[in-house]
């Protein structure tokens, strides 16, 4: 599973060689966890989540179809910093006014 996981992300993101991923079992389930540079992470969320969704299906897929199908894969994405949030939008001019309403 941890193959497959780090397969499809470096696939996916410009830094393909930072890519870590850990699996660790506790009780019935399967955590994997990736983690990539804050920069990928729009890559290997997607849109609305969709490309997260579509990994963690192929989890439950193979753990159906494999030697696991009692454990139930979970799939967890973090950057590398450990920064999860982006980080604040910065204005490029100093002459922007916040005072000026939208579509003037």
């Amino acid at each position: 599973m941890k193959d497959l996981v780090e397969y499809i992300a470096k696939s996916l993101v410009d830094h393909p060689d930072t890519v870590e991923v850990t699996e660790e079992s506790t009780g019935g389930r399967m955590v994997l966890t990736l983690k990539v540079e804050a920069a990928d992470m729009g890559r290997v969320i997607g849109k609305q989540g969709r490309i997260a969704q579509a990994i963690r299906t192929i989890l439950k897929v193979a753990a159906a179809r494999g030697d696991l199908p009692d454990r139930q894969p979970s799939l967890i994405i973090a950057a590398l910093n450990g920064d999860s949030e982006p980080e604040p939008h910065t204005s490029q001019s100093d002459d922007d006014t916040e005072d000026e309403p939208a579509g003037i």
